[in-house]
């Protein structure tokens, strides 16, 4: 659901941020057109096994988005706070 909110806020006030993190949004195919030649920094992250968003999908973003760069990973079954890149565990929700 991310992407219905955050690809309004790329397209038309992309000049106001200083980069995006995508995790996986959806809504891709319908502001591609719009997103093509968006040049603010991105970070795509992606899971390989994303049935509801597909790589392919993240791919297609990485095309359109000159400053776009993906990060294909696995998460870890029963900790779904972690993602793994390049064999590198990363949380994204520490508890102090």
């Amino acid at each position: 659901m991310s992407g219905r909110y955050s690809w309004p806020l790329v397209v038309n006030h992309s000049d106001k941020l200083s980069g995006f993190v995508a995790v996986a949004p959806v809504g891709i195919v319908s502001f591609e057109a719009q997103l093509q030649g968006v040049a603010l920094p991105t970070l795509a992250i992606w899971g390989s096994n994303d049935s509801i968003v597909p790589v392919a999908q993240a791919k297609r973003l990485c095309q359109q988005m000159p400053d776009a760069e993906l990060n294909v990973g696995v998460i870890l079954y029963g900790c779904p706070q972690s993602f793994v890149i390049c064999g590198q565990r990363i949380n994204f929700i520490s508890i102090y």
